[in-house]
């Protein structure tokens, strides 16, 4: 189940919300900043929800524990801290903007829990960042986007290009990427998938290893794999 309730905040200028959600029998409490209309990666998407709860009812056969896990776009950052929740080694990472978000709801709810991986939060800004320093491959590359700012993301196609390339350079023929996206305009997703298919081989993750209670008819989680 998930709530949202306002909480005051002196550390930044727009209110805090926080998002709750149970993850393995506990609550995890994410922060979000809604209203801060300088980015779109400081609020829960349920496409990032979609993605978690995935990660959540397939674990024993993804079996996290150890993998080298990176999350793009990360927002406020909740599948990171479910995939490390899950015994993951992440690295979350967005624009510097919302580092500090992302920051908050580490500690919040990973600081003092045992048996989790480890978590690094870094700026990552698609062709600005030199990937290298990240040190791929990982065993997992994963991102999530709801409708609108994906359709933003695809209408400047200067963009395109750099996202993909960073997927590429994050992976290798053994890593799984994983890509969470909300899409209502067929010609936007065909636009996206053209370029992608240079470089990887696309599937779709069948519903019934979805959560039910967290995806919708216009949810779906692509799987990517390196050509």
């Amino acid at each position: 189940m998930a709530s949202s309730s306002i909480l005051p905040s002196t550390e930044v200028e727009t209110p805090i919300t926080s998002f709750s959600i149970d993850v393995l029998g506990e609550s995890l409490t994410i922060h979000e900043q809604p209203q801060n209309v300088s980015s779109t990666g400081t609020k829960v998407w349920d496409t990032g929800v979609a993605l978690s709860k995935y990660f959540e009812k397939n674990r024993h056969k993804l079996n996290l524990k150890g993998k080298q896990l990176i999350e793009i776009g990360a927002g406020c950052g909740l599948t990171g801290i479910v995939t490390a929740i899950l015994g993951a080694h992440v690295t979350i990472t967005d624009r510097v903007e919302v580092l500090h978000l992302i920051k908050k709801n580490v500690d919040f709810n990973l600081s003092g829990r045992e048996n989790v991986g480890k978590v690094q939060v870094k700026e990552l800004n698609w062709g600005v960042t030199d990937v290298k320093e990240f040190k791929p491959p990982f065993h997992y590359v994963i991102g999530s986007a709801q409708s609108q700012i994906f359709l933003d993301v695809l209408y400047q196609m200067e963009s395109i290009d750099p996202l993909i390339q960073v997927l590429a350079s994050l992976c290798d023929t053994r890593t799984v990427c994983l890509l969470s996206l909300e899409m209502r305009d067929q010609q936007i997703h065909d636009t996206f998938f053209q370029r992608v298919t240079d470089h990887f081989v696309v599937s779709t993750i069948p519903r019934a290893k979805q959560d039910p209670a967290h995806t919708s008819e216009f949810i779906t989680i692509y799987q990517l794999k390196k050509k």
